[in-house]
C-alpha cells in the first residue's frame, strides 16, 4: 500500500489523517481532507478531467481494502 501519490499538481496522502479520510495537498500545503471511499468519485471533479486507467489504478492502490470493497 502506497501512502502517497501525485495526480497533475495534487498529492493525496493517508499519513497522518484520521481513519478513512484522505488528505489533498497542493504545493506542499493542505488544502483539504476527502472521505477515502469517494476518492474515484471526486478527483474527476477536483482535476476537471477524468482520471487515467493508471490513475484510477494508483488512487485503489492507496486505499486497497477500503476501495476494493466498494467497486
Amino acid at each position: 500500500m502506497k501512502q502517497t501519490i501525485q495526480i497533475d499538481q495534487l498529492m493525496l496522502t493517508r499519513a497522518h489523517c484520521p481513519s478513512g479520510w484522505t488528505k489533498i495537498k497542493s504545493a506542499g500545503e493542505t488544502i483539504g481532507m476527502i472521505e477515502t471511499i469517494k476518492l474515484l468519485d471526486d478527483l474527476p471533479r477536483l482535476l476537471n478531467r477524468p482520471l487515467t486507467d493508471h490513475e484510477q489504478q494508483a488512487v485503489i492502490d492507496l486505499a486497497p481494502r477500503l476501495l476494493r470493497m466498494a467497486a
